[in-house]
């Protein structure tokens, strides 16, 4: 039990840390577009990619 409350407490940690310092900015500068107000992440099927 001990162990998973120390699993989650550490992931919750990183997860509250990134929300917090990888701003818009950086992910705009990161993949190089624009992503709308509010918005987390977009998903796309692999066959529509371009790679």
């Amino acid at each position: 039990m001990q162990v998973l409350l120390v699993t989650v407490t550490i992931g919750l940690f990183f997860f509250v840390f990134g929300l917090l310092a990888i701003r818009p900015e950086v992910v705009r500068t990161w993949l190089g577009a624009d992503i709308g107000a509010g918005e987390l992440a977009t998903w796309g099927g692999w066959a529509t990619s371009s790679w």
